[in-house]
């Protein structure tokens, strides 16, 4: 039993709740009564003779709420246990399982029907187990690994374990293949994409930054209260431009906070100590502070000294001629930190910012202290109707601000922002009336080669998985390079007469899927695949829902849903198609529960580690089992050899389909 088997349970007829606990928050296991409820049980006699000490032991493991705590066993034979029966039947006279009814336990909830097809697909004698040579051909042929068969013998023994002896007598079974393809070998990342592996010698410009909007707050955008947290979780969360909105605080001391509502403010120096300690933790290239500045000029020059001296050799100082030049790159700039915002000489205040009402407003005219001045690397400007003559007239250095609509409206009017955006730094907000933190889709100024979206972090919307989806890439490094399209400032919508690609996918199986929340019933799944892009690549398709997946698991398996969907769609612009995945868990009285997704750039066999819960975190044990197929267009490939056979696979018994929902 390896870490991914991520649930033990113990379920009892005497009205007693069920419990489950993680593998991977296990401490220990502890023989006889040795626990406080044991010890409560054992004073009464009945349960001594029902319960002996020597057929007792406990599994404690960690909790959140009390540190430590445990599930208590009973076995019937301290030695022995009777004949195997089924686990339903001998639990309804006692409520406990012994060793061997435990381990039977767990191996129905591993069971994988659609491994041992695969197994037997890619085996010579179709039986479900392969040598070295047919894992070689899998990992090669369809998984697209380079490796030889001595890397393949080493895999094998790596993943299955338990063979021993000469290599032709080293067979891969179902349980083999499964640890395989939880593991590098069936990621869905291609090979190296997991690391840094674009180029980071261009202009700071060339590249898409994972960026955050008012990162001090962790809730609604009017109340509560500003926090440290909430740039330590944007930092731990890949972002790279984080926001400080400054006002004068007591003792002379700059504070962040927002202007106009009722958000407790925090102090500076305490703000840029929390960055400092997590800004390049995740990530060595460099973290942008905009600074939307609202502070006087004597709070200003304290503002300027807290930078130099909290950041130290950390922040990046630009020459004078800087707005002469382009940008340094994400390699040039490792572990420094650059600000954004007013500087002397610019046009603009820092965001023309679409307040609360809706409508715009223009900051006031700010005085800026010199000394603060000369640290701004990123200096405000403001964007005309003409691009091009802005182009001419901007500095170098410049960086404008756009607003959601804005962003929007010059999307929809076929703007030429992509010819700017080539050359300058942008970073686009959501509109004002998003009191509610939620997140503007960042799609439409990726297109236009917005750098910098800057989503609400405390918000994981729709929205937000796609912009970690994105950035997912590229080690998480918070960069990803533009497409060469928008690096040369081409809308991307043009020129795309015809498809670059078809997108295959097969929708196979789901592992260890939570529930929607704690308190909820049992699960109904579904998958619902969206591709986002341009407007002829969105697509949207759904499986059909599995019912009450998981509730009939001690008469037969029902623990990992099984749909065998296969779905295909045609792109045209793959360099900037996302695609996600959602499970969802269907309700028809209410909305459908958000379960699990994941989100990855267009870019075999990929065994997906969903995201889950209200934060929607990585899940070690949650996963989607899905086969992917990209076919070339212009110079067909041949297909894969699992997709022309995929549903040859035969149901798993008793996995109810219904087709009837629309979700909602």
């Amino acid at each position: 039993m390896d870490d991914h088997v991520c649930v033990v349970k113990r379920e009892v007829d005497l009205g007693a709740a069920v419990k489950e606990v993680a593998l991977r928050d296990l401490v220990e296991v502890r023989s006889g009564y040795s626990t406080d409820n044991l010890h409560k049980g054992s004073k009464k006699y009945k349960f001594q003779l029902a319960a002996p000490e020597e057929h007792c032991f406990s599994i404690i493991f960690n909790h959140k709420q009390y540190i430590h705590k445990s599930i208590d066993f009973a076995a019937p034979d301290r030695n022995n246990s009777d004949e195997p029966t089924p686990i339903r039947t001998n639990l309804a006279p006692n409520g406990f399982l012994n060793e061997e009814q435990f381990v039977e336990f767990c191996t129905q909830l591993t069971q994988r029907e659609e491994l041992r097809f695969i197994l037997r697909m890619f085996s010579t004698d179709e039986i479900e187990g392969w040598n070295v040579k047919e894992l070689h051909q899998f990992l090669t042929v369809e998984q697209h690994f380079s490796v030889d068969q001595k890397k393949a013998e080493a895999i094998l023994d790596l993943y299955e374990g338990t063979n021993q002896g000469k290599k032709e007598d080293k067979v891969m079974g179902v349980m083999g293949l499964r640890r395989l393809l939880a593991s590098r070998w069936g990621n869905i990342m291609k090979e190296g994409h997991d690391g840094v592996f674009q180029d980071m010698t261009l202009p700071l410009n060339s590249y898409l930054c994972n960026s955050s909007h008012n990162t001090y707050l962790t809730g609604l955008q009017m109340k509560g209260e500003a926090t440290v947290e909430g740039y330590v979780a944007a930092l731990n969360r890949g972002a790279r431009l984080l926001e400080l909105d400054l006002f004068d605080g007591e003792a002379g001391q700059p504070v962040i906070t927002h202007k106009r509502t009722l958000i407790q403010p925090i102090t500076l120096k305490d703000t840029l100590h929390a960055i400092l300690k997590r800004a390049f933790v995740t990530s060595e290239f460099p973290v942008i502070l905009t600074l939307e500045n609202h502070v006087s000029l004597p709070q200003q020059k304290v503002m300027a000294d807290l930078f130099q001296e909290i950041l130290g050799d950390h922040l990046y100082i630009p020459d004078k001629d800087s707005n002469k030049k382009p940008l340094p790159s994400p390699k040039d700039l490792k572990n420094k930190i650059l600000l954004r915002g007013k500087k002397l000489d610019s046009d603009v205040d820092e965001e023309e910012e679409e307040e609360e009402t809706g409508t715009t407003e223009i900051q006031k005219s700010l005085a800026i202290h010199p000394s603060l001045s000369a640290l701004i690397a990123l200096p405000s400007v403001k964007l005309s109707s003409n691009v091009y003559a802005d182009l001419k007239i901007h500095p170098q250095d410049g960086s404008a601000s756009l607003s959601e609509t804005k962003v929007d409206t010059l999307y929809e009017a076929n703007s030429p922002l992509a010819a700017y955006t080539a050359h300058r730094f942008v970073k686009s907000y959501p509109k004002g009336l998003r009191q509610d933190s939620s997140n503007m889709f960042p799609m439409n100024s990726w297109l236009q080669g917005v750098q910098a979206v800057a989503l609400n972090f405390q918000t994981t919307d729709e929205a937000f998985d796609v912009n970690q989806g994105l950035f997912r890439v590229n080690s998480n490094c918070g960069y990803v390079l533009k497409p060469e399209i928008l690096l040369r400032g081409i809308d991307v919508r043009k020129h795309l007469e015809r498809p670059k690609m078809r997108f295959e996918v097969g929708i196979v199986s789901a592992q260890y899927l939570p529930k929607s929340e704690p308190s909820k019933d049992i699960i109904d799944p579904y998958v619902s695949i969206q591709v986002f892009g341009i407007e002829k690549d969105e697509w949207k398709q759904k499986t059909h829902t599995i019912k009450d997946n998981g509730k009939y698991i001690f008469i037969f398996i029902r623990f990992n849903p099984v749909w065998n969907r296969d779905f295909s769609t045609d792109i045209y612009c793959p360099e900037m198609a996302i695609v996600r995945f959602c499970i969802k868990d269907f309700d028809s009285t209410s909305a459908n529960d958000f379960v699990g997704e994941y989100s990855i750039p267009f870019t075999r066999y990929s065994q997906i580690r969903l995201n889950t819960g209200y934060r929607h975190n990585p899940d070690e044990c949650a996963s989607l089992f899905i086969v992917l197929v990209f076919v070339c267009v212009i110079v067909e490939e041949a297909e894969s050899r699992l997709v022309q056979s995929w549903m040859s696979l035969k149901r798993v018994p008793n996995q109810k389909e219904d087709d009837r929902e629309t979700e909602k």
